[in-house]
């Protein structure tokens, strides 16, 4: 699974660019460590990406990933929820890498992770700090 995690993450960071008319949208994966505390707490002027749930199976694992659109004005964080679902929505697959070893030079596992894209929305999250939309997704891996 963490394969899984690790490709969805850059696919996302490598790619969101494409989609957001030059703009830089920083992209943080939330991860839980004692080494870093704060590492599953929400960045302001991000896309965040947790993972909140996972199944194993022979034939197909799933993971649950949630996509966090957080700014601090409102019409930024629109064009950056956007920018994502033009991402999620163009295609539906990334390959499975594995960056384990190193991250520079991913491995390809010989598959792929895919979604429903017809799933992919984003709904606004009412805050009073903030503005925040959040996109809900399965992905699915071969076992």
């Amino acid at each position: 699974m963490r394969n899984v995690r690790d490709s969805f993450v850059h696919f996302v960071a490598d790619n969101i660019a494409q989609f957001s008319n030059g703009q830089t949208i920083p992209v943080v994966a939330l991860f839980r460590s004692v080494a870093n505390p704060d590492g599953e707490k929400f960045k302001t002027n991000s896309v965040n990406i947790s993972f909140v749930g996972e199944s194993l199976s022979p034939t197909v694992n799933t993971t649950i990933v949630e996509l966090d659109v957080i700014q601090s004005d409102e019409l930024t964080a629109v064009d950056w929820a956007n920018s994502l679902w033009q991402l999620l929505s163009a295609t539906f697959y990334t390959a499975l890498k594995d960056y384990s070893q190193n991250p520079s030079a991913p491995v390809a596992q010989g598959t792929n992770i895919f979604w429903n894209v017809n799933s992919v929305g984003f709904k606004p999250i009412h805050d009073d700090y903030y503005f925040r939309y959040n996109c809900r997704l399965v992905l699915q891996s071969h076992g």
